[in-house]
């Protein structure tokens, strides 16, 4: 049987349901140098499995529901929406098929059954304050019984652990975790392509390098993340500038940049400030798309 939750979104709604995942802190912000508390409601990712259903709730209306298609893995903040964040929180993530619907449903509709109102107030880490107004919670699990009626609102039939949402192995998953922070096979993948250097700087010490999706991780689909095509290997440096839109490069190669990222910015960075033309060997058909796409985003 399926187990089933509740999700309070808030600001983040559209990062989470574009990047297709759940995410949470592991602990509160504590000192500079040391975590602080876990918190019962963020420890609750760990509860969900592939297949278990989480009814999403935003900006006081229930949004629809999303499927888990993985447990949870431990993953940095994969957006920068959202309160402030220090990597030494930590975070977990759960990968997920996000289902909306047409019209979201307003909490007074979902409220106005008062056995689900009871149901949603019940428990350790009930979903409703004892008023009635949705708990300051990220995730609550919920009893069988409020599950079904919060399908019934979505229409959604609860019976087992649903299918689409068991798609993704673990491997896939854990895979899809290190290509969100650069490392891993995505990471390895790039170093072969670039040969162990940055395509425009040509630093070689591996480790300062990133490998930087150019198509963004949080709007790429699982199979554009895992792509090396969606890659580019850079210096540091030049990894932000990129990300941020500052440069991109024409489906020549040619480097480009923002009128306001004046040459000395560039000097700064080690970005040549002459004309630059990438590596012909480095435009395969897929990343010459996915440079398009970059400029596109950022208006070159």
């Amino acid at each position: 049987m399926i187990k089933a939750f509740w999700v309070n979104q808030g600001s983040t709604y559209l990062e989470e349901r574009n990047a297709g995942l759940l995410w949470a802190p592991e602990r509160t912000a504590g000192t500079s140098t040391v975590g602080g508390s876990k918190l019962v409601h963020w420890e609750t990712m760990t509860e969900v499995e592939p297949g278990d259903v989480v009814f999403t709730y935003a900006n006081s209306h229930l949004r629809g529901y999303a499927v888990a298609s993985s447990a949870a893995v431990l993953m940095g903040r994969p957006y920068e929406a959202g309160t402030k964040y220090s990597p030494l929180q930590g975070g977990r993530a759960v990968f997920c098929s996000y289902h909306e619907l047409s019209t979201p449903l307003p909490l007074e509709t979902v409220t106005s059954n008062s056995s689900l109102r009871t149901e949603l107030q019940s428990g350790t880490n009930p979903v409703l304050d004892v008023r009635g107004r949705v708990a300051q919670k990220y995730l609550c699990r919920i009893s069988s019984r409020a599950a079904e009626w919060l399908g019934a609102l979505v229409a959604l039939p609860l019976s087992t652990k649903h299918p689409i949402g068991l798609g993704l192995t673990p491997t896939t998953v854990q895979r899809l975790a290190d290509a969100r922070i650069g490392q891993g096979k995505f990471r390895d993948d790039l170093i072969n392509s670039f040969n162990g250097a940055c395509a425009v700087t040509g630093l070689s010490v591996v480790p300062l390098l990133r490998a930087s999706h150019i198509k963004a991780w949080t709007v790429s689909n699982n199979q554009e993340r895992l792509d090396p095509e969606n890659g580019v290997l850079l210096a540091a440096g030049v990894d932000a500038a990129f990300d941020r839109g500052y440069i991109g490069f024409d489906s020549g190669g040619i480097l480009l940049s923002k009128p306001t990222f004046g040459s000395g910015e560039r000097v700064s960075l080690g970005i040549p400030v002459s004309h630059f033309v990438l590596n012909p060997t480095f435009l395969t058909h897929r990343r010459r798309e996915y440079l398009a796409l970059h400029r596109l985003k950022f208006g070159f």
